[in-house]
């Protein structure tokens, strides 16, 4: 048997963090009123530093991100939180699993997460829909909230929140370039805007072993991207989880 880890003898394993509701949540895409409403845990951190760790019985490895908090919007304050997330390097195995989070070291992320002690894939609301990067548009330099495909955190004419402009990777990291409407309509062309896919799992070397289950569905989102919305920033995003905070508290 070679040194990668082998997904079919991880059944016993996958079963629960495939049930569990974060990874039911890959069936649609959340309201993001709901991503934040459901957040035990919600608040805005800089990743200091990552490791890969073994799980119970060394059947699953995870990957550690701890976050030094700037600010704490939901739950208990603290200065760090560790968020567990199913997947990583260690040992000279690798597990990687679809439709969870990653995070880059010195990123700063908004990030909407169930008490960490819950045995999930991701603690992360919707298993990545729960976290936002700070960016900044190297065109116009304005600061920008991203969530986990690059969309801009928007408000609609009507004032609600939405995933609105698709963005792409800028010259330098933390930069992104948001996509014009030229780019946007080259998309649609070709099929409109990636949806969120069925999640496959892969070995190390990156060949398929798993699909999910037959009763995880795909997401039902809409075809076409918004265009017409405005950027969301970090400030204006915690006022708004303050009220829904508020009004979930009377």
């Amino acid at each position: 048997m070679t040194r990668r880890l082998r997904w079919f003898l991880l059944a016993g394993v996958l079963a629960p963090l495939l049930l569990a509701p974060p990874a039911a949540a890959l069936s649609r895409e959340l309201p993001l009123d709901e991503v934040f409403a459901r957040g035990e845990a919600v608040f805005v951190g800089t990743v200091v530093s990552t490791r890969a760790v073994w799980g119970e019985g060394r059947k699953m490895i995870w990957t550690e991100y701890v976050f030094d908090v700037r600010e704490t919007w939901r739950g208990e304050g603290r200065s760090r939180r560790t968020l567990r997330v199913a997947g990583g390097r260690l040992d000279g195995r690798t597990v990687v699993l679809s439709h969870v989070p990653t995070f880059e070291v010195g990123g700063t992320y908004v990030v909407s997460a169930y008490a960490n002690e819950r045995l999930y894939a991701s603690p992360v609301v919707g298993t990545e829909q729960g976290a936002f990067r700070e960016a900044i548009e190297e065109t116009t330099g304005s600061a920008l909230l991203v969530d986990a495909e690059g969309r801009r955190l928007e408000r609609d004419p009507s004032g609600r929140l939405r995933r609105g402009r698709p963005s792409a990777p800028g010259s330098r990291p933390g930069l992104v370039r948001l996509l014009s409407d030229g780019e946007l309509a080259l998309r649609a062309g070709a099929g409109g805007p990636r949806k969120m896919g069925e999640p496959v799992y892969r070995d190390g070397s990156g060949k398929v072993v798993a699909k999910a289950s037959a009763r995880i569905a795909r997401p039902q989102g809409a075809v076409r991207v918004p265009v017409d919305g405005t950027a969301v920033t970090t400030k204006a995003l915690g006022e708004h989880v303050a009220r829904l905070v508020s009004a979930a508290e009377r």
